[in-house]
């Protein structure tokens, strides 16, 4: 397969030696580059100086563009410029397709290039610098293939440490390119997408400092001539110098110069300014001594009110002395004239009893003693009918309590009240179940909602942490890494969750809920490298692994974390054709922990990714897209989240499905707070008006009998008195003018001394 350029068409010419300390290029091989096609050929300088001669078009310019296209960009990048062409004649992809003549095309024209390679076929350039000083050796290579006939073509960027060969290390991989990338990390080698991280792995590998190396080789490659020597120096030799940062620090420099002149010059102005001080210091205290007399007037100013004060109080008090004899004097005066008044009323009731007024006195008595007893049980009639109301048997005219079957709708003599009697415990049962039903409804009402509270606020503290990052792992994870990384004074970078670096790849979508059920385990657990193992594993064993929930209760975490060691043997892939694994639709990111997680999900997810029973049956380690597992003898499906539930999802590094899962979860738990409540206000309205009602049913039982609320027979008793009090009274002429002058005799007195 391979063929040496040197014996075939170039000769190198060795020019000369001096050290071997640094790299320098050993060979380099293209593999359908250009118009060397089909078989690898090799360019083999030895790490000396060499001179590449041959014909025109036998290829010279194309292996220099090789290399060039390995070191330089492509954007930088002029082809064939060793043969002086036009910077459009040779592109990447007439490299790639392996363009040698032109075909006319009679219809249009116009004219359309002839390649030696269709869109099955790849590309390879590949170079191998070694540093014979301290026996180091780089290999780098880019790998390209052509999609389509009109853009270019897409490659990816390979660097390794050790000596890499076309025929050895990018043959026989079959059609996918993804399998030459899997088997080109599996041994050792770092690939990159990108020529900015392929660019800066490249200058670490082979010791370039800055970028402008580079660009001095660019300009140097097959140069013919130099039309500016000095402008080529400056330009492409010596570091750029920024002459404006130093004018600009100058100018600085004299700016702090004048303010600092500005500033003594204002000092020296403060300075005449101040001189005035002391004649305004002279004009204070003087103040400060005619302050001091006027305080010691207005202290005087005190007593002098006082004296004042204490005269005319005296004054007032002689009044009101003198006032007081006075109305002494009137009190004893008044005093004695209702003694009289008294006597003359004693006398009188002696006379009425002399002239036959004894049943009189005994009606009055009987008749202002009833009245008072219908006083009281208008009161208690009140407050029976409101405790009625309360209760709602007069709205619901007792028909629970029986007094409907009476012909009652309200209480109003004996019979009515004795069916209230007997209606009351029933109707007291049935309202004491009722609110005992009513608890029970409001106290579960009240748990739902709390609960959904709870859950509403973690679904707003997991939106809240799932906006400031990117990765679908739980907070309450995260919480506990921030805490060990903070106590450790470790990057959390250093310490990521397996699931932040693995994700399912955009093809095999449909396959990721099964990705989620097998790998969900291994997706929470932290990998913790070997030099940090020691401290992780002391601060895990000497702590309670808690996190803060929204309610604020601190409780109780899990934590998994896989120590993954420094040296460990590399896991291979195991290939079957046709066959679909689980491993297979993962991607795991770019870093440290690539190989590892690589080695890992080979053992982990060797799962076939099977599309029915039958071949489900079939397997010993399976999964169907529905998240069904099976691992030999021992089968498991696990529904308490959708198969295709964002919400539940931990692996990836793009959450914006989760994000609006979770917005849409968090709307709908609002709406059910909303109507949680209003059922819960309905149900302790309902709960208090039952209350109310078992407090009213209770407070009737101290009614006993119909006579302490009949107020009208009281009243009407009373009335029937003073009847015949007026009737004794008309048929004596004598007890007439008595309790005439009785009545006149009241009326002087004081109502107090009325008896």
């Amino acid at each position: 397969m391979g063929a040496t350029v040197t014996d075939s068409l170039f000769s190198a010419v060795e020019l000369a030696t001096a050290g071997r300390a640094g790299y320098r290029l050993q060979h380099v091989e293209v593999f359908n580059w250009g118009t060397f096609d089909s078989r690898v050929w090799r360019l083999s300088p030895h790490g000396e100086t060499s001179l590449l001669t041959g014909d025109i078009g036998s290829g010279k310019s194309t292996l220099v563009d090789a290399i060039t296209t390995l070191l330089l960009p492509a954007n930088k990048i002029a082809y064939n410029k060793a043969a002086g062409a036009d910077s459009r004649e040779r592109t990447l992809r007439s490299y790639v397709e392996g363009h040698y003549k032109s075909e006319r095309i009679e219809a249009t024209g116009a004219s359309r290039p002839i390649g030696l390679r269709d869109q099955n076929a790849y590309s390879v350039v590949l170079g191998v610098f070694v540093n014979d000083g301290y026996d180091e050796t780089v290999t780098l290579a880019q790998v390209f293939h052509q999609k389509d006939r009109t853009g270019q073509p897409d490659r990816f960027f390979v660097t390794a440490t050790s000596e890499l060969s076309v025929e050895t290390d990018f043959a026989g991989f079959g059609a996918d390119l993804n399998s030459l990338r899997r088997r080109l990390r599996v041994g050792g080698a770092e690939i990159t997408n990108g020529f900015p991280d392929y660019g800066r792995t490249v200058r670490r590998l082979l010791g370039i400092r800055s970028e402008q190396a580079m660009e001095l080789f660019h300009q140097t490659v097959s140069m013919k001539s130099v039309g500016n020597l000095n402008e080529f120096v400056r330009n492409h030799m010596l570091e750029p110098a920024d002459a404006a940062a130093k004018v600009k620090g100058i100018v600085g420099h004299f700016e702090d110069l004048t303010k600092a002149h500005d500033a003594v010059k204002r000092a020296r102005e403060q300075l005449e300014a101040l001189r005035p001080l002391v004649a305004t210091t002279v004009k204070y205290d003087d103040a400060l001594v005619r302050r001091a007399d006027f305080e010691a007037q207005r202290q005087a100013v005190r007593l002098f009110f006082a004296e004042l004060r204490i005269r005319l109080l005296g004054e007032t008090i002689a009044s009101n002395t003198d006032l007081r004899a006075h109305r002494a004097a009137e009190a004893d005066e008044a005093g004695a004239g209702r003694h009289r008044l008294a006597a003359d009323r004693e006398q009188l009731i002696t006379e009425r009893t002399g002239a036959g007024g004894d049943r009189v006195s005994q009606l009055e008595q009987l008749a202002s003693s009833l009245r008072a007893e219908a006083q009281v049980r208008r009161g208690r009639r009140d407050r029976f009918s409101a405790r009625l109301a309360d209760a709602g048997l007069v709205d619901a005219g007792l028909v629970d309590g029986g007094l409907a079957e009476s012909g009652l709708s309200e209480v109003t003599d004996a019979g009515s009240f004795s069916a209230l009697l007997t209606a009351t415990p029933i109707a007291r049962q049935a309202a004491t179940d009722e609110q005992a039903a009513l608890d029970g409804q409001v106290g579960e009402l009240t748990v739902s909602q709390g609960e959904l509270k709870r859950t509403s606020e973690e679904t707003n503290t997991e939106l809240f942490s799932l906006a400031g990052r990117t990765s679908n792992l739980p907070s309450s994870q995260l919480e506990i890494r921030g805490q060990l990384c903070a106590d450790l004074g470790i990057d959390e970078s250093e310490l990521p969750f397996a699931g932040e670096l693995i994700d399912v790849g955009d093809d095999h979508s449909a396959w990721r809920g099964a990705a989620e059920r097998v790998l969900r385990g291994f997706a929470l657990s932290l990998i913790v490298p070997q030099h940090h193992y020691d401290g992780v594993a002391r601060w895990v064993n000497e702590r309670r692994l808690t996190h803060r929930r929204t309610d604020g209760r601190v409780v109780g975490s899990r934590l998994v974390y896989e120590r993954m060691p420094a040296r460990r043997v590399r896991v291979k892939s195991p290939t079957a054709s046709g066959v679909l694994l689980l491993a297979d639709t993962l991607e795991v990111r770019d870093g440290p922990f690539r190989d590892y997680l690589e080695g890992e999900l080979v053992r982990r997810a060797d799962y076939r990714c099977v599309a029915d029973l039958a071949q489900f049956r079939d397997e010993r380690r399976a999964v169907t897209k529905q998240g069904q597992v099976r691992s030999g003898d021992r089968h498991e499906k696990d529904d308490r989240s959708r198969v295709d539930d964002p919400k539940a999802w931990v692996l990836g590094w793009v959450n914006e499905r989760k994000v609006a899962a979770l917005t849409e979860q968090r709307s709908e738990q609002q709406r059910l707070l909303v109507d949680l409540d209003e059922q819960l206000k309905r149900a302790r309205a309902r709960r208090t008006a039952a209350q109310s009602r078992v407090t009213a049913l209770a407070s009737l039982a101290e009614y006993t009998s119909w006579a302490e609320l009949d107020w009208a027979s009281a009243l009407s008793e009373a009335e029937q008195h003073h009847a015949e009090r007026s009737r004794l009274l008309s048929g004596s002429s004598t007890l007439t003018e008595i309790e005439r002058r009785l009545e006149a005799n009241a009326e002087r007195l004081p109502p107090s001394t009325t008896d």
